[in-house]
């Protein structure tokens, strides 16, 4: 209301044509955020200037006024698009990153709390869902074997280089060995657990019917679970399905990932150092965003669009990203531990990226970077 108003005034300010979404109730708007399409006309003679909004470092925050929104961004010229070439990281016509698994309903089996431990067993207090139909069993307090408990990195765990000290905990009803627990509905919990879902579950053709169906959707949980046994010794690259910036980080295999991740396991400790810090590179993420086909998801989209070359050992370019990733590790970590623990995951990130800014990391990785995507990287500040 207010916020429309102030725009509606103001609007000299940012153009004289805008179309405001902000009183659309019907589909496909219901329940989306307000919007406006600010639409200029090209100067006569001359070629249609592309904007959009920066937000210089600042935040800006869904319920800002539009003078406090104008005061913490700019509008700028958009740059050039790169050309879209795809990565020497596929395997046939697929990426070799894959989506994590989609770990729902967080009021069944994500862990807000440990509350205890008796003998083989843990007891606790699961997190909060405010999905239709979920918020019911919030909070909901239990017991389930230890092997139970997972770790599991969600998309709030992943910062720059490195993941939140402590990752998520969530049930996945596991055996001793590491696999699908056969006997999981003798465990009291889960038996319960598995009832609430299916008395609640979407009733769509394509809405799994267990619980542990849901889990290991399209069989990215199941999936995980095997390279945990099979790929022992590899090291697992993730970066975030969504978000404004791409952040990348390296992780063990028995760390789960779920669907706010990608992830991909590798032969080497320098292979996947090289990525986390070309992943992460100041420099390259214009093509990253650029690559994306909404405001905020690079799913698999970088892939086919930034050719990131494959590790190559005799590469000096691709060596120095090696070893700045070990480097840029320790200063994110040191980062991540000076600051409050239930520090906020923008707070945290753009501390770790003030920092490797400071220290001269983040320009020697974006030297490094450019050498070997020139076409693809921002200039040289």
């Amino acid at each position: 209301g207010n916020n429309w108003q102030k725009v509606r005034q103001q609007s000299q300010l940012w153009n004289e044509e805008f179309l405001d979404f902000g009183e659309l109730k019907e589909a496909p708007f219901t329940g989306a955020k307000s919007c406006a399409l600010i639409q200029g006309k090209a100067p006569a003679g001359g070629p249609a200037q592309t904007q959009m909004i920066n937000r210089a470092g600042k935040q800006v925050r869904r319920n800002d006024d539009v003078t406090t929104a104008q005061a913490n961004s700019e509008i700028v010229a958009k740059p050039g698009g790169f050309p879209a070439q795809q990565s020497a990281y596929f395997t046939g016509n697929k990426p070799d990153f894959r989506m994590g698994a989609t770990l729902v309903p967080h009021s069944l089996i994500k862990i807000a709390t440990i509350t205890g431990k008796n003998g083989a067993n843990v007891s606790f207090i699961t997190a909060n869902s405010s999905h239709r139909g979920w918020p019911q069993f919030n909070a909901t307090q239990g017991e389930v074997p230890e092997r139970y408990i997972s770790n599991v990195a969600f998309s709030g765990d992943l910062l720059n280089f490195v993941t939140r000290d402590e990752l998520t905990k969530v049930i996945i009803p596991l055996d001793s060995e590491g696999n699908l627990d056969e006997n999981r509905n003798a465990v009291d919990y889960w038996h319960w657990a598995e009832s609430c879902y299916q008395a609640n579950r979407g009733l769509g053709a394509s809405t799994p019917k267990t619980l542990w169906g849901n889990l290991d959707s399209l069989g990215k949980l199941r999936r995980q679970l095997e390279d945990r046994v099979g790929k022992q010794g590899l090291t697992k690259v993730i970066y975030n399905t969504a978000g404004q910036h791409l952040r990348a980080s390296r992780t063990t295999l028995d760390a789960l990932s779920e669907s706010g991740l990608y992830h991909a396991a590798f032969n080497t400790e320098d292979e996947a150092q090289y990525l986390t810090a070309i992943l992460n590179a100041d420099g390259l993420q214009l093509a990253y965003q650029g690559s994306r086909k909404s405001d905020r998801h690079f799913h698999h989209h970088i892939w086919r669009a930034v050719p990131i070359p494959r590790y190559d050992a005799k590469n000096v370019h691709h060596r120095q990203l090696a070893s700045l990733c070990a480097e840029a590790e320790k200063a994110a970590a040191a980062v991540r531990d000076g600051l409050p623990a239930g520090a906020g995951q923008i707070r945290l990130c753009d501390a770790i990226r003030q920092e490797l800014r400071a220290a001269g990391l983040a320009a020697a990785i974006d030297a490094a970077a450019r050498a070997i995507l020139p076409r693809h990287s921002a200039p040289a500040a």
